[in-house]
């Protein structure tokens, strides 16, 4: 699971990320929140879908839209407690 997202954090978006657990590597589309330097500061969890539950089909679209984005990006690994980029 991600960690609490932290007062400090100052934008967010969709990522890829990874977890190993166990012999398995586990992707899946968070939302990632940035300190104010940038860095990756917190994560959602696997738990969370970010295309379930929407009231609205135009909100949903644009989720869509940016989870699109996403794959565009470099993977982030959950190493111990920080997000680290894979090359």
């Amino acid at each position: 699971m991600g960690r609490q997202v932290g007062e400090d954090s100052m934008s967010w978006n969709y990522r890829m990320l990874a977890e190993v657990v166990g012999e398995l590597t586990m992707y899946w589309v968070g939302e990632v929140y940035y300190d104010k330097n940038g860095k990756p500061d917190s994560w959602s969890g696997r738990e969370f879908n970010v295309i379930a539950d929407w009231d609205d089909l135009d909100d949903l679209k644009g989720t869509i839209e940016k989870v699109a984005k996403a794959v565009h990006e470099p993977v982030l690994q959950i190493v111990g407690n920080k997000l680290v980029e894979w090359s």
